[in-house]
This record gives C-alpha cells, sequence and structure tokens, in this order.
C-alpha cells in the first residue's frame, strides 16, 4: 500500500513544478492570479529582511478565513499559557484580508506559495517552527513532507475529511493515507467524523486518535460575547422587530442568484404574507442582483427597502452592508444558511448560537458541526430552495415545534466550546521525540 502512496508522491512531486509554471503565466492574463502572486512576492521580500528573535516559535496554519478563525482561537491559548513564544500564521486563499487578521494574536502573518519540493525552504529556515498545527483539511504533500524534514512535529486538528471527499477514494486514497502517516497526531472536530479517518491512519495513530472538537466554537462564542454591531444596526433591528413584532423573522445568509430566485418564486405563491418579514443577505452584495431583485418586488404587495436606505418598516430588508450577519442572527426565528446549494454550506456554529432552526442545501458533509446538526433535527436540508421553502411554509403553518429546537441547538454550541484548551493540552501535554 505504502509503495503506491511513495509512487503517487513521486508523481506529484514531477507534476508540481509544471502547475507552478502554468500558475505563472496565468498572472499574464489574469488579474486574481496575478495579485496572489504579487502578496507572495511581497511576503518573500519581507520574509528575508526578518530578524526572528531566539523564543520558541509555533506555526499555525489554515486553507481560508474559516480555518484562520480556528487558528486565532488556538492562538490565544498559546500565547496565555506561554506568553514568550512566538506564532506564525499562514493560509492560501486569496479571500483573506486584512480585515481578517485584525484580531489576530498571532506575531507574524503570510500567505503560502503554491505547494511544491521548493516552495516552503524559505519559511522553514527563516522561523525554524518547533510545531505545525493544520487546521480542518488542508494537507498539502510538500508542506507536511518539508516541515517534518526540519525537525518540526505536524498536528492536523479541528479534522475534517466527509463520506463524499476524493481524497479518500481510488488511488487517492493511497496517496492521502503516505501524506497523513507523517502526522504526529490527527485530532478529528467530531466523534462522528473518526470512522472517517479510521482506513487512512496507521495502526498507532489509529491507536491516538482523539476528538478533541473544533477552536470554530470558540471562535464564534468569543466574537459573539465580546464584540457589538454599530449604533445605527443595533437602533435599526431595535425599531424593525417593533414594527414586525407579531411576524416571525427568516433571516436568508448567503444567498446566490439562484436561491434569490427561488425566493421571488416563493414570494410570489406563499400563504405567509402577514406572519413573517424576511432579512436577505447576498453572499457577494452586488447592485445588479439587488436591482433585479427590487424590479421583481415592484408590482408585489410586499414592502421592500435596502438596509442603506434606513426603512426599518419595509417588510422585505436587503442587506446591503458587509459585517452585519452574525449581528442579524440574534433577531432570527428561522435562518437559511447559503452555500447547501452551491458548494458547501457556509457558518452554521453563529446562527445555532443563538438557537435558530436551519435550512441549507445538501452540500452539508464539508461541516461536521452541520452533519450533527442534523442529527439533532436542528438542520434541516432539501435538494432545491422551493422545496426547502415549501416545507419551511408547511412548519410555519402546522406551528412545528421550534421551541424545542432552538434549545437543542444552542446547547451544541456551548457544549462543545473549550476545543482549544483540549487542542493545546493533548498536543503540548509531552514534546514527542
Amino acid at each position: 500500500m505504502k509503495f503506491f502512496g511513495t509512487i503517487l508522491f513521486l508523481l506529484y512531486t514531477i507534476v508540481a513544478p509544471f502547475i507552478q509554471f502554468l500558475f505563472y503565466l496565468a498572472i499574464f492574463i489574469s488579474p486574481r492570479a496575478r495579485r496572489f502572486h504579487e502578496l507572495r512576492l511581497t511576503a518573500n521580500r519581507e520574509i528575508k529582511t526578518l530578524t526572528i528573535p531566539n523564543k520558541t516559535l509555533y506555526w499555525l496554519h489554515g486553507a481560508s478565513v474559516g480555518e484562520l478563525d480556528q487558528a486565532k482561537s488556538l492562538g490565544k491559548v498559546i500565547k496565555k499559557r506561554e506568553p514568550n513564544s512566538l506564532l506564525l500564521l499562514t493560509w492560501v486563499s486569496d479571500s483573506v484580508t486584512e480585515r481578517n487578521l485584525l484580531d489576530s494574536p498571532c506575531d507574524y502573518h503570510y500567505p503560502l506559495p503554491l505547494d511544491g519540493p521548493l516552495s516552503y525552504r524559505l519559511l522553514l529556515g527563516k522561523f525554524r517552527p518547533k510545531k505545525l498545527i493544520l487546521f480542518a483539511w488542508d494537507t498539502w504533500a510538500w508542506l507536511i513532507r518539508s516541515s517534518k524534514s526540519s525537525g518540526c512535529q505536524v498536528y492536523l486538528t479541528c479534522a475534517t475529511l466527509g463520506d463524499t471527499s476524493n481524497r479518500n477514494k481510488g488511488v487517492l486514497a493511497y496517496f492521502t493515507k503516505l501524506i497523513f502517516s507523517w502526522l504526529d497526531g490527527v485530532y478529528p472536530a467530531h466523534s462522528i467524523l473518526e470512522k472517517d479517518f479510521q482506513s487512512i491512519l496507521t495502526q498507532r495513530q489509529r491507536s491516538e486518535l482523539k476528538t478533541l472538537g473544533d477552536t470554530r466554537f470558540d471562535a464564534v462564542a468569543q466574537r459573539i460575547q465580546n464584540t457589538k454591531p454599530n449604533v445605527k444596526f443595533r437602533n435599526w433591528a431595535k425599531e424593525n422587530r417593533n414594527i414586525h413584532k407579531a411576524q416571525l423573522n427568516l433571516v436568508f445568509a448567503s444567498t446566490y442568484p439562484s436561491s434569490e430566485l427561488g425566493i421571488l418564486e416563493w414570494l410570489s405563491k406563499t400563504k405567509l404574507k402577514n406572519q413573517i418579514s424576511l432579512w436577505i443577505f447576498p453572499h457577494k452584495i452586488n447592485d445588479d442582483r439587488l436591482l433585479y431583485f427590487e424590479d421583481k418586488l415592484k408590482d408585489s404587495d410586499w414592502t421592500h427597502a435596502r438596509y442603506s436606505q434606513n426603512d426599518p418598516s419595509a417588510t422585505i430588508q436587503l442587506m446591503d452592508e458587509m459585517g452585519l450577519l452574525a449581528y442579524a442572527y440574534e433577531h432570527a426565528n428561522l435562518v437559511y444558511v447559503g452555500g447547501g446549494f452551491q458548494h458547501r454550506v457556509h457558518n452554521v456554529i453563529e446562527p445555532a448560537y443563538f438557537g435558530n432552526p436551519l435550512f441549507t442545501g445538501m452540500k452539508i458533509e464539508n461541516s461536521s458541526e452541520a452533519l450533527v446538526l442534523e442529527s439533532l433535527h436542528g438542520l434541516f436540508r432539501y435538494e432545491s430552495m422551493i422545496e426547502l421553502l415549501d416545507d419551511m411554509e408547511e412548519k410555519i403553518l402546522s406551528e412545528y415545534n421550534f421551541a424545542e429546537i432552538r434549545i437543542k441547538n444552542k446547547n451544541f454550541v456551548l457544549a462543545n466550546t473549550g476545543a482549544s484548551q483540549r487542542i493545546y493540552e493533548e498536543i503540548w501535554k509531552h514534546p514527542k521525540v
């Protein structure tokens, strides 16, 4: 088995530089590729000028914004327990911005280059980390191999894989098994995921497999408890709910164009006309999409307004300002979470924190917390947006027992906080030699 994995790793090593070459060609025609490349050139120049203090340094890596939240939460625990240590935080996705780093406890922040046999020489040579902590699923072959070769321990925490993951299917399973065999520890986000890792871990790793939870629960709880929305939103939300206090407030989070079309179709036929109000948060705020939505509603008897127009009396609110969604959940009765009809469901922890019953599409396998919430009957998934909305309406009309769901969802989130502390205690309890 290891032989096939090694062959695939050699093929990957040969192909990786070719992929990098194709990417370099892409920077001449793609603004996104060009920005990706420029950010890494800037990072390399800055890293070369650094003088790193002679202190213990740990490296935290997350693929994108969600994984960075996981990393920052663990980073805060590390800094509390080892205030003299240094932390390096890295990522890959170009969705990460300076705004995502404002609350970071880490000392250094850099985007990673494309994976390859020589990609990490500068970073490892300069920082010399003692441990590399990976989050969720980002297990690039040469990232792990290079770190191990430099004497760095490597762990995968808040780990997810999923039944539908291609990494555990066909010949790729051999490649995945080899990569995972290099890890010093694998700690799933939830116990229901342990079965996904059993077939790809070594006997030693299986015996040490331990569910430690997902640090995003800590990040969400800390963010909600320690921050408040701006005064404008607080006043607007209070007035909106006073006006519509007899109505259920449906929050549609991270809507895509296809789901917005479903909402429009449903609004034209629903029997809930005077029983609901809607706050709609587009995944990307696009003026053309908002204009289209408004045009389709202009001949209906639904009152509507953009949040920026400051008309809290409107029954349908099109939220055209960033940074408000997490605070909107506190005012919701039912929540639609986007992404489940596209690639993968978005964050369900934030709305669950407030006990909201959740509705989404079928693609939730990437999210252990969504799978658990479904098993608790606190999350419902559907094949289409119309099916979702029709069932939501049927549940409302039949006076479905949402009160019990609200208690279960809230308790689920609270029960899963503390993962950052558990991960620190497990990984740092006795250094491996």
